[in-house]
């Protein structure tokens, strides 16, 4: 079990980076999406993401980053701590110089700044084709801009690019890296991320209820089991379906933005009921505790509900019955 000796005192992002090197070996033995233990992977980001919000959001990064590379027939060291960097591709520009590429511009929420080695990061060329290309993090600059309520840890800061690459630094092709099911698969891998850190935060709440005589913490537990059982189904299911159609593209994206605005929902209904049942000690005198519910209210950002909610489609041929 990966997560079975994670022990950070304090918000210092090199703890984690140190963790991840550690485990580098048993993270690359982590199936990939849709290899038949889809499941598995999703439940081994929940268990990290519990233990550390921080740790999981970097190690999700480095497993989809290693996803991606396999997908695209890219090769990548077992040993080396990656990222994927792949917010507002519009702020990177890709031009070509010789048989190199130029890129120039921002990237913002670079996860990992302080101590990923390299990072998969999307660009735009003239022709507004997202290209994606694997970059060494050691040439980039980093703004001191990254001071968060939560997810202090995960060092999230906006890099300032001018560099060049060799023209094999390029993976696929122009487009392919959305265009790929595994984006989609990868999506529901953050929110795994995020479940796991409400499962966290239900099972504090659950032992607040248990040594109280109080029928209202009891009550606000027992809605938060609930709610949690319900999205763990939920991701389940989606891992078991994403193993029988990995390479079908349209239900990947339907499953993933019904999923990601589910499981949203579900973290954000235990994160609320937590904070009311427990009131305020919990969040200032339990530190794992405080920094869980930080972590996770900074990470569910991640997903703007009212467009995402919006492009959830019904469609007959999806059977959650089964799956």
């Amino acid at each position: 079990m990966l997560t079975g000796d994670v022990h950070f005192s304090d918000d210092d992002p090199g703890e984690r980076m140190a963790w991840l090197r550690d485990h580098l070996t048993s993270l690359g033995r982590v199936p990939g999406p849709g290899a038949g233990l889809t499941v598995q992977r999703w439940r081994t980001l929940a268990e990290i993401a519990a233990a550390d919000g921080a740790l999981g959001r970097l190690a999700e990064g480095h497993l989809d980053a290693l996803a991606i590379l396999d997908e695209l027939g890219a090769p990548h060291g077992d040993h080396v701590l990656q990222a994927v960097w792949a917010a507002r591709p519009e702020l990177l520009r890709a031009e070509r110089a010789g048989g190199d590429w130029r890129l120039t511009g921002r990237k913002p929420w670079c996860s990992g700044a302080s101590g990923i080695e390299r990072a998969l990061v999307t660009a735009t060329d003239p022709d507004g084709a997202v290209r994606l290309f694997d970059v060494a993090v050691e040439a980039l600059h980093f703004a001191d801009d990254w001071h968060p309520i939560g997810m202090r840890a995960s060092d999230s800061r906006t890099a300032c690019i001018d560099v060049c690459v060799p023209g094999d630094a390029q993976i696929g092709d122009p487009g392919s890296y959305i265009g790929r099911p595994g984006f989609w698969h990868g999506g529901v891998g953050v929110a795994a991320c995020w479940h796991g850190i409400a499962r966290r935060i239900g099972r504090d709440l659950a032992e607040h209820a248990a040594h109280r005589d109080d029928p209202h913490a009891r009550a606000a537990s027992g809605r938060a089991v609930a709610s949690l059982a319900a999205a763990s189904a939920l991701l389940a299911a989606a891992g078991r379906q994403i193993d029988e159609r990995p390479r079908d593209s349209a239900s990947a994206r339907r499953r993933a933005q019904l999923v990601r605005v589910a499981v949203e929902r579900s973290s954000r209904e235990v994160l609320e009921t937590s904070i009311a049942a427990q009131g305020a000690t919990a969040l200032s005198f339990d530190q794992l505790h405080g920094r869980a519910v930080s972590d996770l209210t900074v990470y569910l950002g991640q997903l703007h509900h009212g467009h995402d909610a919006a492009q959830v489609e019904a469609d007959p041929g999806d059977d959650w019955w089964t799956s």
